[in-house]
């Protein structure tokens, strides 16, 4: 896996409470300058609810988040559920858009083992959002999983208006 790095990041937590059932507060995160690899991938902000259980499970209630892609645009959505507890990651009900169309998402990850599985859909997406010469609209599901070094994966989608010199002779 390529290393990420991020130049600048600031993170806030306020309005904590204790509760029954733990601590509760806001977070807010900025990331400026994330990179993979050395590549500029863009900017981030994530604004969510957070809770910490007694039992050391983190959940946070994402409200809005917004990142600017270097090579692509701006993506904004509301909604989704991270929660991290000592055997799992859980992302639910995450979404996004780019503006035209939308992207969501749902995975787990098993912490000790690095497993994946993953769930997205993709409606009426812009392709120009995520490589800037590719034209076209495209749908799509997919599932994902990964054990190890194996992966396996099923996907569907219907492209509309695709530009086939953008996408080239073999295609994406």
């Amino acid at each position: 896996y390529a290393p990420y790095a991020v130049a600048a990041a600031s993170a806030r937590l306020a309005g904590v409470d204790v509760v029954r059932t733990g601590l509760a507060g806001r977070f807010h995160l900025d990331a400026a300058g994330m990179q993979r690899a050395g590549t500029p991938l863009g900017d981030a902000t994530v604004d969510a609810r957070v809770t910490a259980g007694f039992d050391g499970t983190l959940t946070a209630l994402l409200d809005d988040h917004r990142y600017k892609s270097v090579a692509a645009g701006i993506w904004t959505g509301t909604g989704g559920v991270v929660t991290v507890d000592d055997d799992t990651i859980k992302i639910r009900d995450f979404h996004s858009s780019p503006g035209a169309g939308s992207v969501d998402g749902s995975a787990t990850i098993t912490r000790a083992s690095g497993d994946l599985v993953a769930d997205v859909t993709a409606k009426d997406l812009d392709l120009s959002t995520l490589v800037p010469d590719v034209r076209g609209t495209v749908s799509a599901t997919a599932h994902a999983t990964q054990r190890g070094l194996r992966w396996d994966a099923m996907a569907t989608f219907e492209g509309q208006k695709l530009d086939r010199l953008s996408l080239g002779e073999e295609g994406i």
